[in-house]
């Protein structure tokens, strides 16, 4: 074939395919350049999620220009179709976790992504590398690739100049170096990689390879003219290696490069900070008892200074569990946050102006009077490094307290709570985890004087009570040895003294521990107490407070007054043992048989008379059991019922306790519906009962029935719910269900009462559906539905509430 007849099978082919062809190739270097930029992401991230997120993403964006190039897709469609991609990219590749085999969205992992889509870019620059997929970190990795990607990729097809799709490159490596630690391995080489694929994309454009492919190239200059080119591009690469490599050696790398992390304050955890009580201990013996701490001016006398809120409890140690996470602490405790100068308005009460000085003290936490408006440092810079808790009311200086500092603090002192006032209080609405260990032989101690059939708060005041009958001891010279520390091990100890002998650490906790089991959110404020301008280590004690059911935080000191120990028991001494003397055996006495003074009877001892009250009660026992055993006998349904309902709804009870659910608790309130009179489904669902008793008792009103439902929606919210209920939940629904059940009988005769007592409908029906084999489930049968049919448990159906 002739040169002319190539050239015309050359010009033949369609322009648009070798167009798309030759965009083709280029997209293809565009992607290599991507992801050289995107390689210190994983310096990071450090997780094989990072490689699979930039290599997804670079796909499909190469992927959607391809289609946008040959569907001439105008840049609003690009814009909608991208953002569409990104949604559904956004749980599998930004919150993996959330994801439904890993590919297939979630609703809770969208609602994840779209959080972490906003905070997430918080997340990186304050959490410590490596991030790995901690919590939607890695959405805004994805936002940048592949919206970068997507706009390199758009800018290509829609520029003539190739250097301005290089941009949304720059950006990607930009991202990567500024977010990353201040030492990444992998920058120089992603820097080396990328300057290698650009040189790669000049040279091919310098050598005219995608024009002519293009068709675009112009016939003439043949072989010659097109190596004259690749040298000169080959050349450049070179010099551009060289004048790197060579500026590389000169230049003296520089070691405390300074990235974003480096300029952003990360919000104080106190998590990563041991807990204050701990060294309670060793502050109020010698030396350090003796040492002065603080410098307090403007309070009076007896003043408690506020040091350390403790209300994270694992069985070992209280410490404070208000990190710095977005959502608040399960104790509501919040977050440490930094304050403008001037804070919220506190509680009511007497407002003082107090000037504080650290002399000895040191740590992160910054002692506080009361509840501050404002504070003020000597030191203006320090207030960079103030953060302040409000629902904890606790403050902290991040890079520590230090001899000399000198602050000043507008307070509001709170109203003191005399200890009458504390029986009328009713648990608060805060929730709290559960201590792995609890120590029960505190709890048995404190339940004999706090019995159960108290209310809360009397059961909060008795426990007080005991607790500061008790005395303090330090261990010190003169005083009787007790163990430091406040773990449930030690807790028990105290229980087990008598008399109760421990310090303000084992009081204050003792009392937390003990008011959770009650009901009360409880915490430890660990302080001083101001009896002069001079606060010493000795003046440190420790306090708990409680919330009601208003949500405020009040302080109950349970600690003892200091007074004279009592001496233990003397040990009598024992008889020191003599040696023994050997006396022959006495001369054995043959009786006669014929004497008459050897009778039967001496030597018995006369039986003596029963007291006079011991031989009624027997005469009366003796006549009356026959009597007691008919009446036993006869008036068996009355107490026989009673028993049956009691130890149904104890066993009930405890089974929600142990399993932290509600579903024992409704079923109280349903057979209590069913005893009305309600004929109640097997396979009726919670509301459906609600309503089929609404409709058929006559005395049912709407604010009763709505009141009900409420029980009914709470027990569907815990059923459902990820998490269980806390105890403290249980204990308060139970609490509530009875006041509920005393308000239904609340307007009926005693004869009404007493009558349905005795129908016990829901005891007959229980037991008829239980031979008959189509009792309610159960939670543990079939978790959905509390009462639903034996077809549905069969069949594995989850019935709505």
């Amino acid at each position: 074939m002739s040169r002319q007849s190539r050239d015309f099978s050359r010009s033949s082919r369609t322009p648009a395919a070798s167009e798309h062809r030759t965009h083709g190739a280029e997209g293809i270097l565009l992607t290599l350049l991507v992801l050289a930029a995107a390689t210190p992401l994983w310096s990071l991230y450090a997780d094989p999620a990072i490689l699979r997120l930039v290599g997804v993403s670079a796909a499909v964006a190469l992927g959607l220009g391809m289609l946008a190039r040959v569907g001439r897709w105008p840049g609003a469609v690009v814009i909608a179709v991208s953002a569409i991609v990104l949604i559904v990219l956004a749980v599998p590749l930004g919150v993996p976790s959330r994801a439904e085999f890993g590919v297939v969205p979630t609703v809770d992992g969208l609602r994840e992504a779209a959080w972490a889509a906003v905070a997430g870019w918080k997340q990186i620059v304050t959490v410590e590398p490596p991030l790995g997929t901690y919590r939607g970190v890695l959405v805004p990795a994805l936002i940048v690739v592949f919206g970068c990607a997507m706009a390199a990729h758009w800018l290509l097809d829609r520029t003539r100049s190739r250097g301005w799709s290089l941009l949304p490159v720059v950006v990607i490596l930009g991202f990567g170096i500024a977010m990353g630690p201040s030492d990444p391995p992998l920058t120089v080489a992603s820097g080396i990689a990328l300057a290698g694929c650009g040189l790669l994309w000049g040279t091919l454009l310098t050598l005219g390879v995608f024009a002519r492919a293009r068709g675009d190239a112009p016939t003439r200059g043949g072989f010659a003219a097109r190596s004259s080119r690749g040298m000169s591009a080959l050349l450049v690469v070179g010099i551009a290696a060289s004048a790197g490599l060579a500026a590389g050696i000169a230049v003296e790398p520089r070691l405390d490069r300074e990235v974003a992390r480096t300029r952003v304050v990360a919000p104080f955890d106190p998590r990563q900070f041991v807990s204050p009580l701990v060294a309670y201990r060793n502050s109020v013996t010698s030396p350090a008892n003796a040492q002065t701490q603080l410098e307090i001016e403007g309070v009076p006398a007896g003043t408690r200074v506020r040091l350390a809120t403790l209300d994270d409890y694992d069985g070992q140690v209280f410490s404070s569990g208000a990190g710095a996470s977005e959502t608040e602490s399960a104790a509501g405790a919040g977050s440490y946050r930094q304050v403008p100068v001037r804070m919220s308005d506190p509680e009511p009460g007497d407002p003082v102006s107090v000037r504080i000085t650290v002399r000895e003290l040191s740590g992160v936490w910054l002692p506080i009077v009361g509840s501050p408006r404002s504070v003020a440092f000597a030191d203006i810079d320090r207030a960079e490094h103030f953060y302040y808790n409000g629902p904890a009311n606790a403050a902290a200086l991040a890079e520590g307290i230090t001899p000399g500092l000198t602050y000043s603090l507008e307070t509001v002192l709170p109203e003191d709570l005399d200890d009458g006032a504390l029986a009328g209080l009713r648990p608060g609405t805060a929730l709290q985890s559960d201590a792995p260990v609890s120590p029960a032989l505190l709890e048995q101690a404190a339940e004999g004087f706090a019995p159960t059939w108290l209310t809360p708060g009397e059961r909060l005041l008795e426990i007080t009570r005991w607790l500061r009958s008790g005395y303090i001891s330090h261990s010190g010279e003169g005083e009787p040895f007790t163990r430091p520390g406040h773990s449930a091990g030690r807790l028990n100890v105290l229980a087990e003294s008598a008399p109760l002998m421990g310090d303000a650490e084992q009081y204050s906790t003792a009392l937390a521990v003990l008011a959770r089991g009650i009901g009360f959110p409880s915490r430890v404020v660990l302080g001083y107490v101001a009896n002069s301008e001079r606060i010493l280590g000795d003046d440190l004690t420790a306090w708990t407070e409680v919330q009601d059911a208003s949500g405020r935080w009040i302080g109950i000191d349970p600690v003892p007054l200091v007074r004279e120990i009592p001496p233990d028991e003397e040990t009598p001494v024992e008889a020191q043992p003599q040696p023994e003397t050997v006396l022959p055996p006495p001369p054995a006495i043959i009786e006669d048989p014929l004497d008459s003074r050897a009778t039967d009877d001496e030597g018995t001892p006369e039986e003596e008379e029963p007291a006079e009250w011991l031989a009624t009660l027997l005469a009366i026992w003796h006549g009356g059991w026959p009597v007691l055993l008919a009446a036993v006998i006869l008036f068996l349904p009355l107490w026989g019922l009673a028993l049956v309902r009691g130890v149904r709804r104890r066993r009930r009870r405890r089974r929600d306790r142990a399993r932290r659910t509600l579903v024992g608790g409704w079923n109280e309130v349903r057979d209590a519906l069913i005893d009305r009179g309600t004929d109640v489904p097997v396979s009726a669902t919670r509301f459906e009962t609600v309503r089929a008793w609404s409709s058929a008792d006559p005395r049912a009103t709407p604010e009763t029935a709505v009141r009900v439902s409420v029980l009914a929606e709470r027990a569907n919210a815990a059923e459902f719910a990820r998490d269980q209920v806390s105890t403290a939940e249980v204990s308060a629904y139970w609490a509530e269900l009875r006041q509920e059940l005393r308000a239904l009988s609340a307007g009926e005769g005693p004869w009404a009462r007493f009558r349905r007592f005795l129908t016990a409908r829901s005891i007959r029906d229980s037991i008829a559906d239980r031979w008959a084999g189509t009792r309610p489930a159960t939670n543990h049968e079939m978790r959905g539905n509390n009462h639903g049919s034996s077809a549905s448990r069969h069949s594995g159906q989850r019935r709505a509430f």
